[in-house]
């Protein structure tokens, strides 16, 4: 999965998937405060499953990422040489046209007033 929008969607799912699992365990608290639940000791033994299962679902999708995030931290450090001279330059040009500018415009101030 290299095109970013597949991945975009991992990441989307993965926040549903979790945003879900919070859902399920705020009906349950709200089943049990309606009194649905015969078992006293059902929200103590209930709600770690839950949690394990969304831990469990976690782990594996970060660790599958993993790897995807790492290419391409490796893929974005290591820029060419060339490519980041190129962009030095055109700092450096668009801070000189600033400066050309900022003069012209002092310069300019200063003629209207005499």
């Amino acid at each position: 999965m290299k095109h970013p929008a597949g991945r975009l969607l991992v990441y989307e799912s993965l926040y549903a998937l979790n945003r879900d699992f919070e859902q399920v365990l705020a009906h349950l608290t709200r089943l049990q405060e309606l009194g649905m639940f015969q078992r006293r000791d059902f929200m103590n033994v209930f709600p770690p499953i839950i949690q394990e299962a969304r831990a469990w679902a976690n782990m594996e999708l970060v660790e599958a990422l993993q790897p995807l995030e790492q290419d391409d931290l490796n893929r974005f450090s290591r820029l060419p040489i060339d490519v980041l001279n190129e962009v030095e330059r055109w700092q450096k040009k668009l801070r000189k046209a600033a400066g050309k500018k900022r003069r012209q415009k002092r310069g300019g101030a200063k003629s209207e007033g005499v």
